[in-house]
């Protein structure tokens, strides 16, 4: 499976799992000059989600959530800040950042990890 499809395939499940924990879906891979997010869902009245979804099929360098880096925080913030001027019914919720990692590889079955307040 190639990276890119990989990427969308987690990016489904993590979806599916968001949404069966209570999460709403507002918009899948928003994207600006700063970068992407992935999901960005609604939990409870006034929360709003920005979530990174991570994969790995491997151990061998790592797990998914460890490869959010302090740059990567960093894009998605400001991402954030620009879906919040753009789209200003959304200026006076609660944010978050979560992390959700999904691990697959051949001795584990696929095990979804959802990290919340991940970052700030």
């Amino acid at each position: 499976m190639l990276k890119a499809q990989l990427g969308k395939l987690a990016e489904r499940e993590a979806t599916r799992y968001l949404k069966s924990q209570g999460l709403r879906m507002v918009v899948s891979n928003f994207s600006c000059k700063f970068g992407e997010i992935d999901l960005i869902m609604t939990a409870h009245a006034q929360t709003l989600v920005f979530v990174e979804v991570r994969s790995r099929r491997e151990r061998v360098y790592g797990s998914a959530l460890d490869t959010v880096t302090t740059g990567k925080q960093g894009k998605v913030r400001r991402t954030a800040e620009l879906f919040l001027q753009s789209h200003p019914q959304y200026q006076h919720f609660n944010c978050r950042f979560d992390v959700v990692g999904i691990q697959t590889d051949s001795k584990h079955p696929e095990r979804i990890t959802w990290i919340r307040n991940a970052f700030y």
